[in-house]
């Protein structure tokens, strides 16, 4: 490590860079516990702080490799979405197929924000998919008892819905 380090010392002198070590931080990734690492990392004069975690782009990295939290952060998020929108959800004046974009445009993004650098467990995949059924079971069980179709219709349009949606979450894009 002290080489990569002093390798990259040497590349940014080249390049009159400095090396600001305020603001870099050191992470250890390994699956060894991280109680014994020190706080600070010293490589010649320079003295880094050690960190477990940081937020990069949004999302939140971590030395475990664990995007549970993240997508824990994640559902929390879309429920504040979806409690902004609660009036327009719950009106009778905004049919299914508006209820459905409005989750695909402004909803489901919130979601699925960086889903390509999710590695899912299964535990992960219930939670994300709870939080769908929740929204639309509720979505279409309004629409059922406002008489546009049996449970046996509104059960077959929310699995129709949970398979589309959770496919384009869990699949890559081309």
């Amino acid at each position: 490590m002290i080489e990569a380090f002093n390798s990259l010392e040497k590349a940014a002198k080249d390049m009159n860079l400095l090396i600001n070590q305020d603001k870099s931080k050191y992470m250890p990734v390994t699956k060894r516990s991280h109680a014994h690492y020190p706080h600070h990392l010293e490589v010649g004069p320079y003295k880094f702080e050690v960190i477990h975690s940081f937020t990069y782009l949004g999302s939140k990295v971590n030395c475990n490799n664990d995007i549970s939290e993240e997508i824990q952060n994640r559902i929390l998020t879309a429920n504040r979405c979806l409690h902004g929108l609660r009036k327009h959800l719950r009106s009778h004046l905004t049919s299914k197929n508006t209820k459905t974009l409005m989750y695909k445009v402004l909803i489901r993004p919130v979601l699925t924000y960086a889903p390509e650098t999710w590695t899912l467990s299964k535990t992960n995949e219930r939670r994300l998919g709870l939080f769908e059924r929740s929204y639309f079971g509720a979505s279409l069980e309004q629409s059922r008892r406002m008489g546009y179709g049996g449970k046996d219709t509104t059960m077959n349009c929310m699995k129709c819905l949970m398979t589309q949606i959770l496919s384009s979450i869990l699949k890559p894009r081309d």
